[in-house]
């Protein structure tokens, strides 16, 4: 299955990445509720955040960690 970002994703990661960069939280930990495909973890990850996700959705839980 191939995945595209759709815009609001990308004004989001943008949003994300220029908040981070304000305020440089390094060896921060993040809550993500409801992360979907978990495509916004790697942004958490390259800048040096811990992150933990939950989503009600079991789909999204296979999907965000390589089992479906």
């Amino acid at each position: 299955m191939k995945y595209y970002a759709m815009p609001h994703f990308q004004m989001r990661k943008s949003a994300l990445c220029g908040l981070i960069k304000k305020y440089h939280p390094k060896n921060k930990s993040i809550l993500e509720i409801g992360y979907g495909s978990a495509d916004i973890f790697s942004v958490y990850l390259d800048f040096g955040m811990h992150v933990t996700g939950f989503d009600f959705s079991k789909f999204a839980y296979l999907y965000a960690y390589g089992k479906y």
